[in-house]
């Protein structure tokens, strides 16, 4: 877990920026390059040599990145949107926040009862990217 609980609790977009070194022979044609992100907030926004790619919402996906991944360096810039629901559970834990906020939800008037009750023991979701991306390369199939 996060030692720091204004981290643990952040709800917001983190940016991750990194280069990676593909080798000769990683890029080719007649294959794909593949991006995965294993595990981060809510949605991760993807951006690969200054081309912005789609939206991630499932961990499991993998992002197609072929079109703008050259061999040698590259830039990769990753923006995650942390659930809102770990901020609520750190505002019931009195966590302090680095900024003043105040916080509701609709959806506690439309349903009653809530389907799910939000209190300080409630287990967070995960947020940032907290596993390994990888880049893999593998050869296009036609069917």
């Amino acid at each position: 877990g996060f030692l720091d609980p204004r981290i643990k609790y952040y709800s917001g977009r983190v940016t991750y920026r990194t280069e990676a070194e593909l080798p000769d022979g990683f890029v080719r044609p007649g294959s794909r390059v593949l991006l995965s992100i294993p595990a981060f907030g809510s949605t991760a926004q993807v951006t690969v040599n200054g081309h912005t790619l789609e939206t991630v919402w499932d961990p499991a996906a993998m992002t197609d990145i072929s079109a703008w991944v050259r061999p040698g360096r590259n830039d990769l810039v990753i923006q995650v949107t942390n659930p809102w629901r770990n901020r609520i559970i750190g505002d019931l834990n009195d966590v302090p926040s680095t900024e003043k906020h105040w916080t509701t939800s609709p959806l506690q008037q439309k349903n009653t009862p809530p389907r799910q009750i939000i209190h300080k023991y409630t287990r967070l979701y995960p947020a940032g990217i907290s596993q390994s991306i990888t880049l893999s390369s593998e050869d296009v199939v036609a069917l």
